[in-house]
């Protein structure tokens, strides 16, 4: 990626400038050399100028820069002053033009987000589908033991009571379901 570059004398001036720093700030490098730099850059390069030169180091950051013509531009800068024998001789800026590569980061970063709220929703749905379905099944297996009409077996009887509570003197017994006709013999059988 081009890094657009420009050099700043102990003056304050512009020394020079390369061609990737005229596309992205804008500029023209030959009507700017020579001129002060608080009058040709953008107030947040300008305000980087200043505190390079309170603190005489290194400095990086990515700043936001508004042009007329098109929408901001997100600069990543690295700043240093240069110095000959512990005298300042003047700052350098190297940038490049972070726009595109910062927005694609915050769509991964919104990506992301979206992703989890997908996972933590289905999480929530399964949270609650789990009690709905168990209350769903109790329901049914309650109306089913608690209907009024007794089910059949598979002989087409009902039954009239378990082996276990009868005695041993009394036949447990079986009801077929009545046809319409009184006869003791068809609708009691013993078992």
């Amino acid at each position: 990626m081009p890094i657009g570059l420009v050099a700043i004398d102990e003056a304050g001036r512009i020394a020079t400038c390369n061609e990737k720093a005229e596309a992205i700030l804008d500029i023209s490098c030959r009507e700017a050399a020579g001129k002060q730099a608080a009058a040709i850059l953008p107030a947040p390069l300008q305000q980087l100028i200043d505190d390079l030169s309170q603190r005489n180091g290194l400095m990086e950051k990515d700043l936001q820069i508004s042009s007329g013509q098109a929408a901001d531009k997100t600069l990543e800068v690295v700043a240093a002053c240069l110095t000959d024998d512990g005298a300042a001789t003047g700052r350098i800026m190297l940038f490049r033009d972070v726009t595109a590569i910062r927005q694609l980061e915050k769509e991964v970063v919104k990506s992301r987000h979206l992703n989890s709220l997908g996972s933590l929703a289905a999480g929530v749905a399964h949270e609650i589908r789990n009690p709905l379905q168990f209350h769903q099944r109790l329901r049914r297996l309650f109306k089913e033991r608690l209907s009024v009409t007794p089910k059949m077996s598979r002989r087409g009887y009902h039954d009239c009571g378990s082996g276990t509570t009868q005695s041993r003197h009394q036949p447990a017994y079986r009801v077929r379901p009545s046809t319409g006709i009184e006869d003791r013999e068809n609708t009691i059988t013993p078992i």
